[in-house]
C-alpha cells in the first residue's frame, strides 16, 4: 500500500536526513506530504476526538461547562485538526519555504536548487517529524526538533549546499524580514 510506504520512508528519512536527495516536483511533495501523514495524522485525530470527548463529559459533570462546549470540543477539535492538516501546514510549508529560497537563492547565492527542492525539503522535513506525533509530548519534541533539524539537511541537500548556510539563510532572512516588518509596523 503506498500510503503505509511513504510513512515507512518518512520515519526512515527522520533516522536517515542525510539519504535525502530527490526531488519531485509541487504538486508530488504535497502529495508524499498528505500520504505519509495520514496514518500518524488518523490516530493523532482519534487521539483527539476521545480526549475532547472526555473532557467534555468531566465538564458536564462538574456543571463546570457553559451549553455546547461538549459539541465544540467533541466536534470542532477534530474538524480544525482536519483543516489544519489539509490546509494550514501545506499552505505555510509553500509560503515559508518561498521565503527560504528568495533568501537561500536570490540574496545570499547559496542555493542552487529551484523552489520545488527547497519545498521538497520542507516536506520531508515536516513528514518525518510528524512521524511520531501521535505520542504525547515525545511526539511533539520529535516534530519541532526532528523536522527543523531535516529540513537543514535536506534543503542542502536538495540544494546542493551545506546545513550551514541553510541555517545562516533562516536566521539571516528572519531577521531581515522581522526588521521589515517592524518599520512597516511603525510607518
Amino acid at each position: 500500500m503506498v500510503i503505509i510506504e511513504e510513512y515507512k520512508q518518512a520515519i526512515n528519512n527522520l533516522f536517515h536526513p542525510g539519504s535525502i536527495n530527490k526531488s519531485m516536483g509541487i504538486v508530488d511533495a504535497l502529495m508524499y506530504y498528505w500520504k505519509a501523514t495520514l496514518i500518524p495524522f488518523a490516530i493523532t485525530l482519534v487521539e483527539i476526538i476521545a480526549i475532547g470527548g472526555i473532557f467534555a463529559y468531566l465538564l458536564s459533570i462538574a456543571q463546570l461547562a457553559i451549553p455546547y462546549i461538549g459539541i465544540l470540543l467533541s466536534v470542532g477539535l477534530p474538524i480544525f485538526a482536519i483543516i489544519w492538516w489539509l490546509i494550514i501546514v501545506p499552505l505555510s510549508l509553500l509560503i515559508d519555504s518561498f521565503v527560504l529560497h528568495v533568501f537561500g537563492k536570490y540574496l545570499f547565492k547559496w542555493f542552487k536548487g529551484e523552489y520545488a527542492d527547497t519545498f521538497a525539503g520542507s516536506v520531508y522535513a515536516i513528514a518525518s517529524g510528524l512521524s511520531f506525533i501521535w505520542i504525547p509530548v515525545i511526539g511533539l519534541l520529535i516534530a519541532i526538533f526532528g523536522s527543523f533539524i531535516i529540513e537543514l539537511i535536506a534543503i542542502a541537500n536538495l540544494n546542493k549546499t551545506t546545513a550551514v548556510k541553510v541555517l545562516l539563510a533562516v536566521i539571516i532572512g528572519g531577521i531581515i524580514l522581522d526588521l521589515v516588518f517592524f518599520v512597516i509596523a511603525h510607518l
